[in-house]
């Protein structure tokens, strides 16, 4: 009698039962889409292949268990946002990168390459990458006010930053990067009630400049 087969893997759901409101939830969604086209307009200035950024999914976790599941080793971007400078992540894994600083060489392929330790060019590579994302996402953001985002330097351990509480509740904006290889995942990691607090400031701030608009 043959054995059954393995039970597929089941991918990590970061959801909980809170969620965030629904006016927030919307604004982010709308500013992650944004996102997805600004960020491959920008770095395509730098490849010569398409590379294509996919919103996936908008979920919450606490933030223990949300780095857990991020590449380790990995490259991390701290980005922070508004006037309190409150920390974002961005992580990708390492293979990812390689492939994308590989494409801005020209050494473009269909196969991600094998992980390995980025060199000094390849890092410098990297941040311009990162600088250029971080325009995408002041762009990309709804609203009268810019965010403010700025790049604070590269994490070689995202999963292992230190930024948010344990027990703290974390949105996890989910994507999907694509290019001469197969669709990869990347993650943006924001304190829940930082961007609460910065949604609901900005709204507030969108009325007050337009009180024809309040009902």
């Amino acid at each position: 009698m043959s054995a059954d087969p393995p039970a597929a893997a089941t991918p990590y759901d970061f959801r909980r039962p809170g969620r965030l409101p629904d006016d927030v939830h919307q604004r982010l969604g709308v500013w992650q889409q944004s996102l997805c086209t600004l960020a491959a307009e920008r770095w395509a200035q730098h490849m010569k292949s398409v590379v294509q950024w996919s919103a996936t999914s908008v979920d919450t976790a606490r933030a223990a268990d949300a780095l857990a599941q991020l590449p380790d080793p990995g490259i991390g971007c701290r980005l922070t946002l508004g006037e309190t400078e409150s920390p974002t992540l961005m992580a990708f894994s390492r293979p990812l990168m390689l492939a994308l600083v590989g494409g801005m060489l020209g050494q473009e392929t269909s196969d991600l390459p094998a992980d390995r330790a980025l060199t000094t060019v390849e890092q410098s590579l990297v941040e311009l990458l990162m600088l250029e994302l971080v325009q995408a996402l002041n762009d990309a953001q709804p609203g009268l006010q810019s965010c403010g985002g700025r790049v604070g330097g590269l994490e070689l351990r995202p999963q292992r930053v230190r930024w948010f509480p344990a027990e703290e509740d974390v949105v996890v904006a989910g994507f999907e990067i694509s290019g001469p290889f197969a669709a990869q995942p990347a993650w943006w990691v924001l304190s829940e009630e930082a961007i609460v607090q910065f949604m609901l400031g900005q709204s507030h701030s969108q009325r007050e400049k337009n009180p024809d608009e309040q009902s």
